[in-house]
This record gives structure tokens, sequence and C-alpha cells, in this order.
């Protein structure tokens, strides 16, 4: 609490609180001001806080049209740390027409120049804050985020639609003019123009596509964070009961979005409601025979609604099926060929397979049909138009050259009407894409107002389960069922039991990953469930009974749990793990490349030291270990029973093991069978023995 008054208030950290504030925010304030990860926050961690507190923001450099119509205030933030090593700040609002900054000292608002506010290198504005209820159209608001490239698409789509009428006119002036009158001399005149308009017309297409390209990329860009951002703090539970497909294809239907957006559909889509102008040309050129190509359209959105629905109906079904059966396979892999019975997988496959292929075909035939008809009926636009303008040309209602510009301009129309038609299906995917994002982002994530407390770091723990029950799916049997004990401040606790008891799901509900049905996990008092997700598993050091090695050195896999160790604490941390086996094989350079992609799976028989030297290095007081020493490894076994005699009493340490000769040497065993705590206290040579209600009493 000293260092919190201490700190400088012009600080970004301090500011940040003074921000939420004003907005409301006060448990998302309370939050910021005691996380002890963001003591020296900078923009980027900022940023990360925003993300997790589901507000909507901008970070630009100070525009003053932007910051004219912001509604809340804003945050500058200066290019680099100052000599105290903060990124400083200041709090900024818009009053009228003019803006004003808050003096930290005072709270106090003053008037200000733009000029001041300029001088800082970004500036953060609040776009909008969360409520209670939640928005739909996150998509469309992304959308308008980029408004001001409106205009200039619009613009170069009408330039490059008034210059593409050059050719079709250069045209009929030289059948009318140079062949039929025989004005030779006008022929550069008009060659000239035609060249300047084409010359237009091709700067203004290739500006818009490169217009195009990048907004429509930073767009999904954003698009992908968010759908990661969301994916990232969704409750475990909940990601995998939707499944990894489903998970998959919400990150491709983004790359959808881009392909067409900023492919031929998007373009067409942009031309189509510049096509009036080309009706209007035809119009004045030939009067009613601009009848011909509107009619020609409205039969061809009639057929494509008909060859739609009829294309839509053989939407292949079995995909996330089939995508799941080869995600499972690749999972098992091993499984199945040590097990050397893996015919009814492989006949599975073959089903899944052979119906994918049987949908994909009928739907990839009907498409096809779909574009034929399409092209037939640009075709077929094409022919009625000669022969309705040869008649008017024999009539003597128009000229020759009328007539073939007017044909040339029919493409004009047809082309970005009939791309957009045959494209329904797509179109309506995107529709489709988009309801599934928004709805996406209405589901709850870890993250919200009601668990932002920040744990007390400081000192070792003390643990309660109280009736917790976890089912991960209603047709499987419960993995915990009412589990009950205590684990005080400083104990060594192992968890025994059978493999499938319940153990590994205990210890990842402990962690806060796995939420139960029912009962509830206590640290100190407090449900887990208050605490910040983010902070409390950063505090809780947990080792999976599998370690994840990662490519690289032995420093890079152990600052995988703590990137701020030094080289030192790794060396002491591997050393106390029992890997002398792994440092003389580096000779000492625990920097030297020794995981690489070919052989990390090899190197994991280092695992169990290298989990234990993660533990170590993070030095965090409550701990949570599965199977720390199932390899049996001597080595390393010594060097567990040497941490656990330093944890008692100093560090809260919960493991999960098989190994009885470890018991001696832990407060409390509890032992599970079938997610059921069938004994929890001392073991009998230490006290009496106690059994579960009397352990609870």
């Amino acid at each position: 609490m000293d260092k919190m008054v201490a700190e400088p208030e012009n600080t970004l950290r301090s500011i940040a609180v003074t921000f939420l504030k004003q907005v409301g925010m006060h448990a998302q304030a309370r939050n910021v001001a005691k996380n002890p990860h963001l003591e020296h926050m900078s923009p980027l961690e900022l940023v990360e806080q925003l993300k997790k507190f589901n507000v909507t923001y901008t970070i630009d450099i100070p525009h003053q049209d932007q910051l004219e119509d912001t509604h809340y205030p804003f945050i500058g933030i200066t290019s680099s740390r100052e000599d105290d090593g903060e990124y400083h700040a200041t709090l900024f609002r818009r009053s009228g027409k003019t803006f004003q900054k808050q003096t930290p000292a005072s709270r106090r608002w003053q008037a200000v120049d733009f000029e001041e506010i300029s001088q800082f290198s970004h500036i953060v504005v609040l776009e909008s804050i969360p409520s209670k209820q939640l928005s739909v159209r996150t998509f469309v608001k992304e959308v308008n985020l980029r408004k001001k490239w409106y205009w200039p698409v619009l613009v170069l789509t009408f330039m490059s639609t008034l210059t593409g009428l050059s050719i079709p006119l250069f045209t009929m002036s030289v059948y009318d003019k140079v062949i039929g009158g025989h004005l030779v001399e006008v022929l550069p005149e008009l060659g000239m123009g035609a060249a300047i308009a084409v010359f237009i017309y091709v700067g203004a297409r290739l500006a818009r596509g490169y217009i195009l390209s990048k907004v429509v990329t930073e767009f999904v860009r954003e698009i992908s964070n968010v759908t990661f951002h969301r994916l990232i703090h969704m409750p475990l539970t909940l990601l995998a009961r939707v499944g990894i497909t489903n998970h998959i294809n919400r990150m491709k239907n983004t790359e959808r979005v881009r392909s067409m957006l900023a492919g031929t559909v998007g373009g067409s889509m942009l031309d189509l409601p510049f096509v009036i102008i080309v009706l209007i040309t035809i119009a004045v050129l030939a009067g009613w025979l601009v009848l011909v190509p509107i009619v020609m359209i409205l039969l061809h959105k009639l057929v494509s609604y008909l060859l739609t629905k009829f294309t839509n109906a053989a939407l292949p079904a079995i995909y996330n099926e089939h995508q799941d059966g080869i995600t499972e396979l690749s999972k098992n892999i091993l499984f199945l060929k040590s097990g050397g019975n893996a015919e009814g997988w492989i006949q599975r496959l073959h089903r899944l397979n052979r119906e994918n292929s049987r949908q994909n075909f009928m739907f990839a035939k009907r498409n096809g049909l779909y574009g034929a008809v399409s092209h037939v009926m640009t075709m077929i636009t094409g022919l009625v138009t000669i022969f309705v303008g040869i008649f008017l040309v024999l009539n003597h209602s128009i000229t020759s050259g009328a007539l073939i510009a007017c044909v040339m301009l029919i493409w004009r129309i047809t082309g970005p009407a009939a791309m957009v038609l045959s494209s329904s299906l797509k179109i309506d995917m995107l529709k489709s894409a988009v309801a599934q994002f928004d709805g996406f982002l209405t589901v709850q994530t870890e993250n919200n107002e009601l668990r932002l407390d920040i744990p007390d770091m400081d000192s070792a723990p003390a643990v309660s389960f109280k009736g917790v029950t976890l089912r991960y799916d209603a047709e499987s049997a419960p993995a915990l069922s009412g589990v009950e004990f205590d684990a005080l401040a400083g104990d060594v606790v192992a968890v025994l039991g059978p493999n499938g008891c319940g153990k590994s799901s205990l210890l990842i509900t402990t962690l806060g990953v796995l939420e139960p049905q029912a009962g509830y996990i206590s640290l100190n008092g407090r449900n887990i469930r208050q605490y910040d997700p983010q902070v409390y598993r950063t505090w809780c050091s947990y080792s999976p009974a599998e370690t994840q090695l990662v490519e690289g050195s032995l420093a890079d896999n152990i600052r995988f749990q703590k990137p701020s160790a030094t080289d030192e604490e790794i060396v002491a941390a591997l050393q106390q793990a029992g890997a002398h086996a792994l440092l003389e094989l580096v000779e000492g350079d625990i920097h030297a490349p020794i995981f690489a992609a070919c052989n990390i799976m090899l190197r994991s028989i280092d695992a169990e030291a290298i989990s234990l030297a993660r533990v170590i290095v993070s030095d965090s007081n409550f701990i949570l270990m599965d199977e720390p020493v199932a390899a049996g490894n001597p080595t390393v076994k010594a060097a567990f029973i040497e941490f656990i005699k330093s944890c008692k009493g100093t560090k809260t340490l919960i493991f999960s093991t098989h190994d009885q000769h470890l018991l001696p040497l832990v407060d409390k065993v509890v032992v599970l069978d079938k997610g059921a705590v069938a004994f929890a206290g001392p073991l009998p040579e230490q006290a009496p023995v106690e059994n579960q209600g009397e352990a609870n009493a």
C-alpha cells in the first residue's frame, strides 16, 4: 500500500485508474490499482486491460476531428518511458468545442489547446463501455470505425464508372463520324480523349483495389484478434462442449470475409449501385432499348433466387462431423498404431469420407449449374440487345455506332449484376458469418466485473473445498462428486487414487480453468471465482502431468513459466530440480538449442526436471503439481523430496501422486475414489485417522 501511495500521480497506471473511475468502472479501477503485474504499466498493457474489461477503444496519434466527437475522457501517453522508468500520461476530456485536462494533484479540470494534446505520441479514446445489454452489432461497429474510407472508395468507383464509358463512346464516334462521316481529322482528338479516360479509369481501379485490400485486411485482422481473444477467455468447459471444429471455423470465417470483400465480389457490389449511370447513358443513346437490360436483370434475379434455394438444399451437412473425425484420428493415431485394432476407426473414417465426398459432389454439381445458367443469362441479354438494336437501326431510330456502344455498355451492367447474383450463396454465408460472430461475442467470458479481485500473493493461502462437483458433460459420470477438505496455509497435501478417480480434474478445478457445477473452492475464505482469472492463474504455479516442451534452449523452456527469470535463477532452479544431466549435455550453456522440432518428443524424458525447475523459478507460494515424479527418475524424485521439505510452512503445495513413499513428508493426504473423497487427513502414523466427517468438523 505504501508503494501505491508513493506512486507518481501522472504515471500511466494512476491515470488509467482515474480514467476508469471517470467512466463509472470502479471495480475495474481497483483491479488495475492492485494488480502487481501492472506496477510499471505500458501502453500495450493498458490496451490488454481494456480488452479484458470488454471496453471498445481506438489508439492513434492525436486527430482534432476525432477528439471533437468523443463523449468519454481520453488519455494522452508519452512516446517512451521517462527517467523514472514509467510511461507518463494525462487525462483529457471534451467540453463543448474546447478541451480540458485534469491536474493530477488537485483533480480539477482546466482548459487546454489542441496543441498541448498533440504533443503526446498516442491518444486512447473510448468508443463504448460494457453494459448489461450485450451489443450484437460488433461486426457493423468494426466496419463503421473505417468510415473515413467510404468516400474515397465511392469517389474512385464513380470516376471509374464515368471513365469506363469512354471506350464505348469512342467506338460509337469512330463508326458514326470517322467511318460514316469520313471525318478522319477528328480521329487523333478522339483517340487522345479515350486514352486519357482509360488512364484515369485504370488509375482509379488500381487505387480502389489498394484501398480495399488495405482496409479489408486491417478489418479482418481486428476481427481475428477479437475472435481469438474471445476464444482464449471463454470457459474451458464451454470450449470443449462446442468442439474444436467450430472454433477453427470461426477463425476461417474471417479469411472468407477478406477474400469476398477484397475480391471480385466486393468490387462488383461497389460497382452495382453505379450501374444507374450506364443505364442513363444507354437511354440517352438508344431510348427504350434500355428496357432490355432492366428486364433481363430482373429475370436473372428471379432465376438466381430459385437456383439459390436449389443449391442451398445440397449444402454439405456432414462437414463438421468429418472434420471432428479427422481431428480425433490425429489425436489418437499413436493409440491406434500401438493397439493394432483400428478396424472400427478406419470403417468410420471411410464412411465419413465417402459421405463427405458425395455431399460435396452434389453441392459442386448444383453450384456449377448455377454458374452455367448465370453465364447463359448474360449471353442472352447481349443477344436480345443486338436483335432489338438491329430493328431500331433499320428503322433509323438509332445509329449503328450507338448500337455497338450499347452492346459494349450492356456488359458493364450484366457483369457486376451477374457476379453479385451468382454470388448470392457467398453473400448468404457472409450474413451467416456476421450473425455467428455477433452471437459469439454475446457469450459470457471469464472476464467480468464480478471476477476482478486480486488475491493476497504475499503469503501462502488456506484452501477449502466445499461440495465440489464437476461433470464434463451431462451423460458422463461426475469427475468430482461432493469433494470436501481443507488445506491450511503452508500445508503440503498429497492427492492419491487410481487412474481416472479425478486427481487431475481436482487440480485443474483448483486452478480455476474448470468451473464446478456445484460447490466451490475458496482461498482465505473467498471464492476463487471472485479473483481475476489471469492474475490468479499467474500467481498459482501449475505443473501438468504432461509437460509441454517448447523449441529452443533450456532457458526458453524455463522462461515459459517466468519470462523475467535471470540466467542465474534458471541455472539455480535446474540444479535444484536435479537437471544435472541436462546442464552437462549443454556444457552449462542454457541458451544452447537443445529442443528442436525433430527431437522435442525424444527429450521429454527430461520433462519432469524441467517441470520442477519451472515451479522452483516461479517462486510462488501456491503450487499445484500433477504427477510430478511419475516417470520414476531417482534424481528428480530426490530433488522433489527436498522441494517438499522447503515448502512446508511457507508454501501451500497440492500434488497428485501414486508414490506412497512421499506420504510421510506431507501434512495431509486426500484419497479419491470415483471422484469422491474416501479419506482426508494426516497419515495414521502421524495422528489418529480422521474420517471425512471428522476432517470437515
